[in-house]
C-alpha cells in the first residue's frame, strides 16, 4: 500500500480508464486498497459522469486593472520622461499608486537616478571635436604635454559625504539632535584637496585651507 496517493491528474486518468472496465463499486474498492480516500474517488467519478475533462481548463482570472491600451498610454507617459509622479498618474488612471507601481514594473521600466554632466549647447558639442584635434595638432609635440588639474572642497563635519546622508532608528524621539539634524553653517570651514596629472605622471596631492596660498605653477 502506497503511503502517498498518485498525483491528481494521474489519478483522474486511472479512474476514467477503470470506469470503462469496471462498475463504480469495484473501482472504489480497488482504489481504497491503495490508500486513496473514498471521498476523493467519488468526486472524480462524479466529475467523469458530468463529462468534465481530466485536465482543468485554464481560468481567465480577474481582468487586469489596466488593459493593453492603458498600459501603452502609461508607457508613453513614463518612459524617458522627467518629473513623473506615480500619485498624479494614479489620479489620471483612477487607480491606486500601488497599481501604477506594479504596472510600471510589469512594463519592464526601472527608475534610474540622473547623472551629473556639464551643460553644453549644440554649438559647443559641434565644436568640441575639432577644438580637441586643433589643440593636439598645434600645441602638443615631444617637448610639450597637457597638464590637467582639479580641486574638491570637503567640509570638516563630513555631512556632505554620501554615507552620512541618513541614519537608522527604532524611535526617532530618542535620536540625538546631532544625528537627527544635518546642521549647516553659512560659511562652513572647508578643506581644499588639489591634484594635477599629465602623461608624465600624477602630482602629490595638495591639502590645505580655502584661505591658503594660490594654486599656481609655484605650488
Amino acid at each position: 500500500m502506497s503511503s502517498h496517493p498518485p498525483k491528481q491528474i494521474d489519478l483522474r486518468q486511472r479512474i476514467y480508464d477503470l470506469l470503462g472496465q469496471m462498475n463504480k463499486c469495484e473501482v472504489v474498492k480497488h482504489l481504497q486498497k491503495e490508500g486513496i480516500a473514498r471521498s476523493t474517488i467519488y468526486s472524480i467519478i462524479k466529475r467523469c459522469e458530468n463529462g468534465i475533462p481530466i485536465q482543468e481548463k485554464p481560468g481567465k482570472g480577474r481582468p487586469p486593472t489596466l488593459n493593453q491600451k492603458k498600459q501603452l498610454k502609461l508607457r508613453n507617459l513614463v518612459e524617458n520622461r522627467i518629473g513623473v509622479s506615480q500619485r498624479q498618474l494614479a489620479r489620471k488612471f483612477l487607480v491606486s499608486r500601488y497599481c501604477i507601481m506594479r504596472n510600471i514594473k510589469k512594463l519592464g521600466l526601472k527608475y534610474y537616478k540622473r547623472q551629473k554632466a556639464p551643460k553644453y549647447n549644440q554649438k559647443q558639442l559641434d565644436e568640441m571635436a575639432w577644438r580637441c584635434r586643433k589643440l593636439r595638432r598645434n600645441f602638443i609635440d615631444s617637448k610639450k604635454f597637457i597638464v590637467m588639474d582639479d580641486e574638491k572642497y570637503f567640509t570638516l563635519s563630513g555631512d556632505n559625504m554620501p554615507g552620512n546622508a541618513g541614519f537608522y532608528s527604532s524611535n526617532t524621539a530618542n535620536t540625538p539632535w546631532n544625528v537627527k539634524l544635518k546642521s549647516k553653517q553659512k560659511f562652513e570651514p572647508k578643506v581644499l584637496v588639489w591634484l594635477a596629472l599629465s602623461s608624465k605622471g600624477i602630482s602629490v596631492p595638495y591639502i590645505g585651507t580655502t584661505h591658503g596660498p594660490a594654486i599656481d605653477s609655484n605650488l
